[in-house]
């Protein structure tokens, strides 16, 4: 008797821990030779400059298709050549007299190559070249957040209810350290027919923006474009995405940011606060 009840209860006690196990997940991203993958992207910003000499509005909304190819995979490595080819397709600044000169804009794409991993991290050179004046003081304003297209994934296995850290990378518009946001798992849901994970991100990103030391071939004809600007404040940021389960491709990314940014123009001799908004929406076209 006393052997039977000792030999159930090991076999409850086996058939938990094999439960609990189960209950943690790998999630990683399949690295496809020879694919590419498309994304749209619609950023919203509406910022109020409050200075000295009275208040300026600063509302702007893009639209971006990004276009990710996928090339030679290193299976030792775990990584995957790449190439991103950021467009603009459109932007509309507004009435505002600072943004209104960006509106109709429509600047090259700007394409940089690197490496993507099994987590999603995408690890991409600077591009080269000049870049166009539009698209820096765009990011400037944004700074830079618009441009993060995936959610990154754990480097263990999860279940519903734990977190890990995502790493924004340091970037002409972040400074010159990386930084970290927080993710979790909380669920999952099914997106235009794909079974998909659902995670929550949040935390804050320091802005540290200079438009002076990023070269461009010339001032463009607008306002914005042709100011020296100089950025610091923190953005706090909030969010959900969503991963395809079978490929760990990032399906959606919407997110939203407070800004609090305290900005300079030099030449003007102008201190300004600026305070607003930023939300993004990301999707997988492709």
């Amino acid at each position: 008797m006393n052997y039977r009840r000792t030999l159930i209860a090991g076999l409850v006690g086996v058939a938990a821990l094999t439960l609990a196990a189960q209950d943690a997940t790998p999630i990683q991203r399949v690295l496809l030779e020879n694919s590419t993958e498309t994304y749209k992207s619609v950023a919203k910003v509406d910022q109020t400059l409050k200075s000295p000499i009275g208040d300026f509005p600063i509302t702007i909304t893009s639209n971006t298709t990004y276009l990710l190819k996928t090339g030679k995979v290193d299976t030792t490595k775990g990584t995957a050549a790449v190439e991103m080819t950021s467009t603009i397709d459109s932007i509309d600044g507004g009435d505002s007299p600072l943004s209104s000169g960006l509106s109709n804009k429509k600047p090259g794409p700007i394409v940089q190559t690197g490496t993507i991993d099994k987590l999603g991290h995408l690890a991409l050179e600077a591009p080269t070249g000049k870049q166009d004046a539009t698209v820096n003081v765009f990011l400037g304003v944004t700074g830079g957040l618009e441009s993060s297209i995936f959610v990154e994934l754990p480097n263990h296995p999860v279940k519903v209810g734990d977190t890990w850290d995502i790493v924004v990378p340091k970037s002409t518009f972040t400074g010159d350290d990386d930084q970290k946001i927080t993710a979790k798992l909380t669920g999952s849901q099914t997106v235009d027919g794909h079974d998909a994970w659902t995670v929550d991100l949040s935390g804050t990103i320091n802005i540290k923006f200079d438009s002076g030391s990023v070269p461009v071939p010339q001032a463009g004809s607008d306002t914005l474009s042709k100011t020296h600007i100089i950025a610091k404040g923190v953005n706090t940021l909030k969010g959900t995405g969503t991963i395809d389960k079978a490929t760990g491709k990032t399906l959606t990314l919407d997110t939203s940011g407070s800004m609090n940014t305290a900005i300079e123009l030099p030449d003007e001799g102008v201190n300004a606060q600026g305070t607003g908004t930023i939300t993004t929406s990301i999707k997988l076209q492709s």
